[in-house]
């Protein structure tokens, strides 16, 4: 990953670590690339998917993350969606 640092924009997002859920996702993602497409990287990545695993990061827009913070406050408070995210996109 520090190799590809320079890729992103730091101002605009973070490298955040993988949760549970986020593992999954891409686990169920390279399953199936593997099964449509024979791709022998994913077979390699799928064979010891614990070790692999943690090779991948999460690159996460801060404006996306502030409206899905946004959606979360509106749907624990019982607030109109629209108008918390229109909120919080103001910064």
């Amino acid at each position: 990953l520090d190799a590809d640092l320079h890729r992103i924009n730091p101002d605009m997002v973070d490298v955040e670590g993988m949760d549970s859920v986020s593992t999954e996702e891409v686990e169920y993602l390279l399953r199936r690339h593997r099964e449509e497409t024979g791709s022998a990287i994913a077979e390699d990545l799928l064979v010891d998917w614990a070790r692999s695993s943690v090779r991948f990061s999460k690159v996460m827009p801060r404006d996306y993350k502030r409206a899905l913070a946004a959606l979360k406050r509106a749907e624990d408070e019982g607030l109109d969606p629209a108008e918390v995210v229109m909120e919080a996109s103001r910064g």
